[in-house]
């Protein structure tokens, strides 16, 4: 009789709550289970926020869906049953300032030995919308706030694809920001997430990198080399990150690596290589693919000391081929000697098995 008792009254309650909402005014009921009453409170919150988040989700979603150019292949928008599986913590961002609980009932102990508690919050119509306005104002100006400090900066197609594969990384993280997020262009408002890949995805079909001559320099040296990348989408390029390769012909060396275009040739050994260079265009954003180039390089002799040689017949450099075998295989060595006034003698010999070409460096 008592538990009857107890059912009546909560059925009472509930429609008394219910009784007050009107044409402009909505009810929120929030339940919630705790080790006591005011655990139990806490969470039946918590579920109040969350069910005004999406209300206020709903409604902006599809008052910005009635204004949108095009949507992306996966939708732009996400059904009820889609969006109770969303984190609570994007709806808390949803909440409304001034939340007030109307009514509250606390309910006997359960038979788990948890305490129950249900709160209603009545709300008005037009003070959601007026507060739902407000926050999608919020979001697409922090996200515009980010597109034109990307334009003021500069920095070419590299640098505004960093932007807008950022942003688009910040709008996949918070599914209701990727799903109400636009942008107002001259033929229509449009889905940021959805505009910025189409963007990225037009620029991946526009880049061009251009073929890389032979290169030739005399050991010791640093050479840099010439990475031309373009878009007749952009005067600028910007700067790419890539990766170089070499290795070292009938050596059986292993490949030796960098990380920028510029090459200390100090290490390596005189003789012909084939090189690569890697566009790690990916990096920028996984809507691209990194781009390669070949190229070949010979690392000559070092030059000789810049200092006065000796005088007469006896004074000066020389650079010469020795062709000869030993152990069954050809080589053919090239050699630079110059000799000075004070009396020294600088030399520096190179041996290659043939046949690799051999070219003197200009002076």
């Amino acid at each position: 009789m008592k538990r009857t008792m107890l059912a009546l009254l909560f059925c009472w309650c509930c429609f008394a709550l219910t009784a007050q909402a009107t044409d402009d005014v909505i009810e929120f009921r929030g339940e919630g289970t705790g080790t006591d009453y005011a655990e139990a409170r806490a969470a039946a919150m918590d579920d109040i926020a969350v069910q005004i988040g999406r209300y206020m989700y709903a409604f902006i979603s599809s008052d910005i869906q009635d204004r949108l150019v095009y949507q992306s292949e996966n939708g732009t928008t996400i059904n009820d049953t889609e969006s109770t599986g969303l984190d609570t913590r994007i709806f808390s961002e949803m909440m409304v300032s001034g939340i007030t609980i109307d009514r509250e009932f606390p309910l006997p102990r359960q038979p788990d030995g948890k305490y129950k508690m249900i709160l209603s919050c009545l709300m008005s119509q037009s003070d959601l919308k007026n507060q739902g306005d407000q926050y999608l104002r919020t979001v697409v100006e922090s996200y515009a706030a980010q597109l034109r400090h990307s334009t003021e900066r500069g920095g070419g197609l590299a640098a505004d694809i960093r932007t807008w594969q950022s942003i688009m990384h910040t709008l996949e993280q918070n599914p209701m920001h990727k799903a109400i997020a636009y942008l107002d262009l001259p033929q229509g408002r449009v889905n940021l997430h959805d505009y910025l890949t189409e963007r990225i995805s037009a620029l991946a079909g526009s880049i061009v990198f251009a073929p890389i001559p032979a290169q030739k320099v005399r050991k010791g040296k640093t050479i840099l080399i010439p990475i031309d990348v373009s878009s007749p989408l952009y005067a600028a390029p910007g700067q790419f990150e890539c990766s170089v390769s070499l290795s070292r012909l009938q050596s059986g060396e292993s490949t030796r690596r960098y990380t920028s275009a510029a090459v200390d040739t100090s290490l390596l050994p005189v003789g012909a290589y084939r090189g690569s260079v890697e566009l790690r265009l990916a990096e920028l954003s996984p809507l691209l693919r990194n781009m390669v180039r070949e190229f070949t390089l010979e690392v000559g002799l070092p030059a000789p000391p810049d200092k006065p040689f000796a005088p007469g017949a006896l004074g000066g450099q020389w650079s010469g081929v020795i062709e000869y075998t030993a152990k069954g295989r050809r080589y053919r060595d090239t050699y630079l000697i110059a000799v000075y006034d004070n009396g020294s003698c600088w030399a520096a010999a190179a041996a290659a098995v043939v046949p690799v070409a051999v070219d003197t460096y200009p002076q």
